[in-house]
């Protein structure tokens, strides 16, 4: 028989442990396999717990550079978004006023009929011309100085969003055998980990993710998807990154 808090062999008969004291005359009938199996269940989970602890203190080493990643793919991912909604409000409102002016240049034409009244008309649709086409230019160049200006943060932030991931990228290989893969690395979701499996929640390393990936999967979808759309433009650009890390409360 085996103490059921400490696992350390007990001689038939006995009421108290020998070796932490605790009291087994209301100890459960479990049978020795199942005594081992716990016992193994309990070196594994102090066995992980301190792997954890190891990753935990290597990749907070690079939590600035977590946190900061962080903010650079959230703000390629909006102009990405605001850029696509952007392009299309912008020419869409080009179009309309081309259009207006389209309409003003044909009363113009008004003005080869006789009668005060059709040149009346003609000179105001003259005059909306010329106003729709100087509004035009002023939109179109007030357009392509927003989007110049936007591209040179884009560039910057992809920069930036290549260069973060190649240093932690680094930094996960130089750990050597981590337990989780690169995507997790964020201190925040290690230390959550780390956290269940020394609240007894779990008793391997495999299960707490599980356990963690179950309850977060929508908010994992979503990074997921979010990912896929900056991957997909910046390859398009010549730009591919490989690998994502979630963010740090992925797991809160």
């Amino acid at each position: 028989m085996f103490c059921q808090k400490c696992g350390a062999p007990v001689e038939g008969g006995a009421t108290v442990c020998p070796s932490c004291g605790a009291d087994i005359t209301d100890r459960s009938e479990k049978s020795v396999d199942e005594q081992v199996s716990l016992n193994k269940n309990c070196d594994v989970r102090e066995k992980d717990i301190d792997e954890m602890k190891r990753s935990v203190d290597h990749f907070s080493q690079k939590r600035a550079e977590y946190n900061e990643y962080d903010n650079v793919v959230f703000l390629v991912g909006q102009m990405i978004k605001i850029g696509k909604r952007h392009s299309l409000l912008i020419w869409g409102i080009i179009l309309l006023v081309l259009n207006v002016a389209g309409l003003s240049m044909g009363g113009k034409l008004l003005s080869f009929f006789p009668g005060d009244k059709e040149r009346l008309y003609s000179a105001i649709c003259i005059a909306l011309f010329v106003a729709n086409i100087i509004g035009s230019c002023l939109l179109i160049g007030s357009y392509v100085v927003y989007t110049i200006r936007r591209n040179r943060h884009y560039e910057y932030c992809v920069e930036r969003l290549s260069s973060l991931t190649g240093e932690l990228n680094c930094h996960y290989h130089a750990y050597g055998e981590c337990p989780l893969a690169a995507d997790y690395t964020n201190p925040s979701n290690l230390i959550a980990v780390l956290e269940l499996l020394e609240s007894g929640g779990a008793n391997s390393i495999k299960e707490a993710l599980a356990i963690l990936t179950d309850k977060s999967e929508r908010r994992l979808e979503t990074e997921r998807k979010s990912f896929a759309e900056i991957e997909e433009v910046m390859t398009l650009n010549g730009n591919k990154l490989g690998v994502m890390f979630y963010s740090a409360d992925i797991f809160y």
